[in-house]
């Protein structure tokens, strides 16, 4: 069985795995293609987020179009989430809920997802402030070494290097 992806992007064939430019991980396997996507920790802006995660699935699926993922995120017009992705709307908290819930979401990521969404739509500098810190809360931590003594003691007091 033969298949294959139409995309852009460049691939690199790997046994039975590709690699796509963009760190994606397409596996093949008998009941069709994979994908892990790309960690959304690491972004600051859901439109961002899902722009990625829409050409992902295009690149993956030959039907995927903004009108098919609307309707997996039960949202009746089709042209929505195009809008939402070039900034021309926003999301309310049960749109969010749908998306992320259409997209397979885990609790973490949903949760982190949602107050993206609400850090990126906030007025204010309090409502930015409030939403910034539970995505700092939720994020997976920063991998970290432990250092030797002398390196300790050569950081800690950087500013009197000479």
């Amino acid at each position: 069985m033969r298949y294959h992806l139409k995309s852009k992007k460049n691939l690199y064939c790997l046994k039975n795995a590709y690699i796509c430019s963009q760190e994606v991980l397409i596996l093949t396997i008998l009941i069709g293609w994979q994908t892990a996507m790309a960690d959304m920790f690491v972004h600051q802006n859901y439109r961002e987020y899902l722009r990625e995660y829409y050409n992902e699935q295009k690149a993956l699926k030959k039907n995927f179009s903004y009108r098919s993922f609307s309707e997996k995120s039960g949202i009746a017009a089709p042209s929505f989430l195009f809008h939402v992705i070039e900034g021309k709307r926003n999301l309310t908290k049960a749109t969010v809920m749908k998306i992320s819930q259409a997209i397979g979401h885990n609790r973490d990521e949903a949760e982190f997802f949602e107050n993206l969404v609400f850090f990126n739509q906030a007025q204010t500098i309090t409502e930015k402030t409030v939403y910034y810190s539970r995505l700092v809360e939720i994020r997976k931590p920063i991998d970290f070494a432990i250092i030797p003594k002398d390196r300790y003691e050569y950081y800690s007091a950087w500013f009197t290097v000479k």
